[in-house]
C-alpha cells in the first residue's frame, strides 16, 4: 500500500478502491539514489473465500470450507520521489487456497495463484493543491483492497477460481488558505463475478466524498464531510447510502 497517497478524508475507513492493509511482514528496503527506493517483503497470507452456490448445492460441505494459506505473499515495490510529487509501483504474487474442515483429509481442497499490480502517487499541482490517485488490478487481491470483494470463489462447475479485481481512486486536495482546506474525490472496487457465485455477491463498491476542514489551532482540527456509497451485486441489484459527518481532532 501507499499510505502517503491516502486522501485527506475524515472518514476513518476511506475509499474502497485502494490497496490498504497493515500486514505483518519481513521487509527489506534500499535507497537506490536521490528520490529512488525499492523494497521487497514476505507478508502474512490471508484470503477471502466465497462458497457461493456450493453452499446451496451442499450446505454441509459449503459450511466446512475454510481458507488455506501455506506460503507468505511475495511483494515488491519501487518509489520515485521528485519535486512534482511521487509515484509508487508495487507488485504481488501469492497463493490462495481452501480446505474442508469437516473431513479428516481436508479434501476437497485446492490452491490458485494470485497476482496484482498497484500504481499510485501524489501529484503537486497549483500552489499547495494535490492530486492523490491509484489504480490496482489482478487476480485474488481483494483481501489487500480497502473494502469488499473475494479472492477465491466457485466457477460455473463449482471448482475454485481466482477472482479478478480492479480498484481505483482519485482525489483533489485544495488549500483555500493556510487554515482551510478541502478534499473531493471518487473511488471504486469492481470484481468479475464467477459463474458459481450467488446473485448477492459483490459486483462493485463505489464511494465519493467531499469535505471542508478548518485548523482552529495547530493542534485542533474541525471539519464536516459528505460521503456517498453504492453497492452493486452480481444479479444487478444495488443500493445507495450517504451520510454527513462532523469531526473534531485534537493532537497532543
Amino acid at each position: 500500500m501507499n499510505l502517503d497517497a491516502f486522501p485527506n478524508t475524515i472518514d476513518y475507513w476511506g475509499p474502497p478502491g485502494m490497496v490498504f492493509l497493515r500486514n505483518p511482514q519481513l521487509r527489506y528496503t534500499q535507497e537506490a539514489g536521490p528520490g529512488l527506493a525499492w523494497a521487497v517483503s514476505l507478508e502474512a497470507p490471508n484470503s477471502a473465500i466465497d462458497t457461493g452456490k456450493l453452499s446451496q448445492v451442499d450446505p454441509a460441505l459449503g459450511s466446512g470450507v475454510a481458507p488455506r494459506n501455506r506460503w507468505p505473499d511475495l511483494v515488491g515495490s519501487l518509489r520515485v520521489e521528485r519535486d512534482w510529487g511521487h509515484v509508487k509501483a508495487a507488485a504481488i504474487v501469492r497463493e490462495v487456497g481452501f480446505q474442508t474442515t469437516t473431513t479428516a483429509s481436508g479434501n476437497p481442497s485446492n490452491d490458485k495463484t494470485g497476482y496484482g499490480l498497484n500504481l499510485s502517487g501524489v501529484l503537486k499541482v497549483f500552489g499547495a493543491d494535490t492530486v492523490s490517485w491509484g489504480v490496482a488490478g489482478g487476480k485474488a487481491i481483494a483481501s489487500y483492497m480497502n473494502d469488499g470483494g473475494t479472492d477465491l470463489a466457485p466457477g460455473a462447475n463449482l471448482r475454485a477460481e481466482a477472482v479478478n479485481s480492479l480498484g481505483y481512486f482519485i482525489y483533489y486536495g485544495h488549500a483555500w488558505n493556510d487554515r482551510l482546506n478541502s478534499a473531493i474525490g471518487y473511488s471504486q472496487h469492481r470484481q468479475d463475478n464467477t459463474g458459481g457465485q450467488a446473485g448477492n455477491a459483490l459486483r462493485a463498491g463505489s464511494y465519493a466524498s467531499a469535505n471542508l476542514l478548518y485548523a482552529l489551532t495547530p493542534s485542533v482540527l474541525l471539519g464536516g464531510e459528505y460521503i456517498w456509497g453504492r453497492r452493486g451485486n452480481k444479479d444487478g441489484t444495488s443500493a445507495n447510502d450517504s451520510r454527513l459527518q462532523f469531526s473534531t481532532r485534537v493532537s497532543f
